[in-house]
């Protein structure tokens, strides 16, 4: 029996093309559908790019105005669509006293910022009995309200994010952000006492978790960002980018044509070369490039799993065409084994 469908059906091709197309209207849906206005500054916003913030608090327009347009925002979607699945899952496992995305506001300085907790909960250290929880309109009872609230923030990162914020630690933006929400809830007369952000790779799934109490210097760092913000918001053009010039999320800020200029909106048009000598170079060196990456990244596959087969040495020395070492810091050398005499 032969297949009905040709190799190079191009019909395959129509199919792929309505696809990709779909995809991105798909994207471009949930970005039109985001609840947040972009041109205003919440508490999510606190401790990112100084301009952005205080272009927002300056309320220089409307996001049309300033020339944005519907992006696709994938990743920022696909991290929207892990937190909807796990948050509700770890609220369940936390069981009571917890809330996911509990609304909170934030007054400092004159101004405030509205936000949404990733979640709150008073459950990892409450009494068993304990009976109220967060969302309730009345306070926590006694049990709990001695115990305070953990307020819990998700971060949805690559892989190499991850390993530098295991090296590091979370910066200092999201920590401003989960401070807010801190805040906020201490404003609604809750006690916070820890915050935590959680950083998951997107790719994996791998996971690390920090831990922080949460005090008076938190809170200070809080209303002293927002007081700055506010000073900045005076001169908004002077305030400083908090990220190099088109970063990966300026494409989607309110304000980029008024930060950048008309001439620094991107834009997916191919730019304009004169010499189709210069855009072959290109290309052949960008493709050239992409190989390269591709084959070097197998490489370091095939070399760590050659790695995990040294480690097996019962012992230094030869072995056949080989010749195998203990380095002084614990490492594997390996050498091709010098041919013995007369071979």
């Amino acid at each position: 029996m032969t297949s009905t469908v040709a190799a190079a059906d191009p019909s395959c091709a129509a199919l792929e093309e309505r696809l990709r197309a779909a995809l991105g209207d798909a994207f471009r849906a949930e970005t039109a559908a985001d609840p947040h206005e972009p041109g205003l500054l919440s508490v999510s916003g606190l401790g990112g790019c100084t301009r952005r913030a205080a272009y927002a608090l300056a309320a220089i327009g409307t996001p049309s105005a300033n020339g944005a347009v519907v992006e696709e925002r994938r990743a920022a979607h696909l991290g929207t669509w892990i937190h909807s699945g796990l948050l509700p899952r770890l609220a369940q496992v936390l069981g009571a006293h917890t809330a996911v995305e509990h609304p909170v506001s934030v007054t400092s300085n004159g101004v405030t910022l509205a936000g949404r907790t990733d979640l709150a909960t008073y459950a990892l250290a409450a009494p068993a009995n304990a009976s109220s929880d967060i969302p309730g309109a009345g306070a926590p009872d006694d049990a709990v309200a001695e115990v305070g609230v953990v307020v819990v923030d998700v971060k949805t990162v690559t892989v190499s994010v991850l390993s530098e914020r295991r090296l590091v630690g979370p910066t200092r933006a999201h920590r401003l952000q989960v401070w807010g929400y801190a805040v906020g809830l201490e404003q609604a007369g809750h006690q916070v006492t820890h915050t935590v952000i959680i950083y998951v790779s997107r790719e994996r799934g791998d996971l690390e978790v920090f831990v922080e109490e949460f005090g008076e210097a938190q809170r200070g760092a809080v209303h002293s960002r927002i007081a700055r913000l506010l000073q900045w918001a005076a001169c908004p053009d002077d305030a400083p980018r908090d990220t190099p010039a088109m970063a990966y999320d300026c494409p989607s800020c309110p304000f980029v044509s008024r930060c950048m200029g008309p001439d620094g909106v991107p834009t997916n048009e191919q730019p304009t070369v004169a010499d189709p000598a210069v855009v072959t170079s290109i290309e052949t060196a960008g493709l050239t490039y992409l190989r390269a990456s591709a084959a070097e990244k197998a490489a370091r596959n095939r070399k760590g799993l050659a790695k995990v087969e040294l480690s097996r040495a019962p012992a230094p020395g030869r072995y056949g065409a080989v010749s195998v070492r203990w380095t002084k810091a614990g490492g594997i050398r390996v050498q091709l084994a010098e041919k013995p005499p007369g071979a």
